[in-house]
This record gives structure tokens, sequence and C-alpha cells, in this order.
């Protein structure tokens, strides 16, 4: 069974959109965030938020352990809180 093609939108409906950069590229179409919302982005930017988040998770890793930067004493704070 093939895929659907993806809806394509203007390049104004890119979450981005800069008018007086015009740095948006490719076609702009949804993706949906961890949380389930919808994003529109242009090819160009979603693949500057893909490496972004990839950069954050590499930063502030899921784990009980913490990173080596990390240090409690600065503001009193455990890595490991539940808020």
């Amino acid at each position: 069974m093939a895929m659907p093609e993806p809806e394509v939108f203007a390049k104004e409906d890119c979450l981005r959109h800069n008018p007086d950069a015009d740095d948006c590229k490719g076609w702009v179409t949804t993706r949906y965030s961890e949380l389930g919302t919808a994003i529109r982005e242009c090819d160009y930017h979603m693949g500057r938020s893909l490496e972004r988040n990839a950069r954050t998770r590499e930063e502030y890793p899921d784990s009980p352990n913490p990173p080596a930067w990390f240090d409690a004493t600065a503001a009193g704070e455990r890595w490991d809180d539940d808020y």
C-alpha cells in the first residue's frame, strides 16, 4: 500500500517563517511534537528543529544519573526530582 502524499502548505505557514529573512526552504508540511501538537515547518526549519532536539536530549539525558556537568550545589536542586 502506497503512503499518502503529505499535505503541503505555503511557506508563510511555517512556524519559523520570517518574511524579512525569507529563509524557508523546501516543502512546508505538518509534523507532530512528542506531546502530539501539530507543527508546520519547512524542510529547512524542520531539520534544524530535529537537530536542536537531538542536542537537547544529549545534554539533558532522561536518566536518574546526572551528567558530569550537573552541580547540585549550584542551585540546591537534585537531578532526578519528581515534579
